[in-house]
């Protein structure tokens, strides 16, 4: 082949592959593409990193608590959420706690600590180290037969918690105080969802 031959096949062949380039326009909806996809992957990965973290804290740090009941009326009624942090390095009188007993998971107010000296009297009062307590929601706190016998000095780590609704609730006054271990969170927030 001579060398002009060649050349016109070689352009030729040039030519042809120049007109099945893709075109700017081409180049830049290829290059959007896969620029939003790696947009999308991009938040998907975000949001499952986020998924994944609030569902650590969930299950470490907070707790959600679906109150059943009235125990703790009219503070909280029956069907609405605590919301409660598991991180519990102290407690103090008037915390509102989640703890479990006897394999039931309930809901009371701190109202003695360890060192306090809890009574229970037979006219409703309640003592504690010795000082009358002011009637909650003027109802008076009767002990219960098979509880605890009074006066009751609290150990270390143990508490002594009460449901503000105190006519047939269960609480320390039936099964005595309890301890630091049998509490799942210290509430942080109520969700009414009565009536809902």
């Amino acid at each position: 082949m001579a060398a002009t031959e060649w050349d016109e096949v070689w352009l030729s062949e040039f030519a042809e592959s120049v007109n099945l380039a893709p075109t700017a326009k081409a180049i830049a909806r290829r290059k959007a593409r896969r620029d939003a996809r790696s947009t999308l992957t991009g938040a998907i990965a975000k949001l499952l990193v986020f998924a994944l973290a609030i569902g650590v804290l969930f299950t470490w740090a907070f707790g959600l608590f679906r109150i059943t009941g009235s125990g703790m009326e009219p503070t909280a009624g029956d069907g609405d959420l605590a919301l409660t942090s598991r991180v519990v390095q102290s407690l103090q009188a008037d915390d509102v706690v989640v703890y479990q007993v006897d394999g039931e998971q309930t809901v009371g107010r701190v109202i003695a600590q360890p060192g306090d000296t809890v009574e229970v009297t037979q006219d409703g009062e309640i003592k504690i180290n010795g000082g009358l307590q002011p009637l909650e929601y003027g109802l008076k706190t009767f002990p219960q037969p098979s509880g605890p016998s009074y006066p009751l000095t609290l150990g270390a780590g143990e508490f002594y918690v009460l449901a503000d609704g105190r006519g047939s609730a269960r609480d320390s006054r039936t099964y005595g105080p309890i301890g630091i271990s049998e509490v799942e969170g210290k509430v942080v927030a109520l969700l009414r969802l009565r009536g809902i």
